[in-house]
């Protein structure tokens, strides 16, 4: 079953890797074409990122990213940290950046989750406040 991703998220985290690999506008020609078929900025602009991260495969990385737990949904996140947290049985929930390196930061916190059974929360502090590193709850 494929992870609920936010679409907002989604968009801003293809522009930001686009953008990182100096692909930024690789997007404008998707974007357009679906404009033509009758979309809005909006739909048109997801459209275009869904087809980027498919045809990059960055939507089957992140839906690796977590190991063995199921990723159920990837929410932007708020405030200084990202974090994955299991949300029963054997799927989690991820709050993210939307910059480069997601898949990267989420193989990360997946891992540090699996390190311990019974912890609930993995979170990936932000160097911007405190010290840098990933942490249990």
């Amino acid at each position: 079953m494929a992870a609920q991703i936010d679409r907002e998220f989604l968009t801003l985290w293809v522009r930001a890797e686009l953008e990182a690999a100096g692909d930024a506008a690789l997007i404008q020609p998707l974007i357009a074409r679906a404009l033509s078929e009758g979309l809005d900025q909006d739909e048109a602009e997801l459209d275009a990122s869904g087809q980027i991260a498919e045809q990059r495969g960055w939507l089957d990385r992140l839906e690796l990213a977590c190991g063995d737990l199921a990723l159920a949904e990837v929410r932007e996140a708020r405030g200084q940290s990202e974090r994955l947290e299991k949300s029963g049985g054997h799927s989690a929930i991820a709050f993210l950046r939307a910059t480069p390196g997601v898949v990267e930061r989420l193989i990360l916190l997946g891992e540090t989750l699996a390190q311990d059974p019974n912890a609930r929360v993995a979170e990936l502090t932000s160097p911007l406040g405190g010290t840098p590193g990933c942490s249990l709850r």
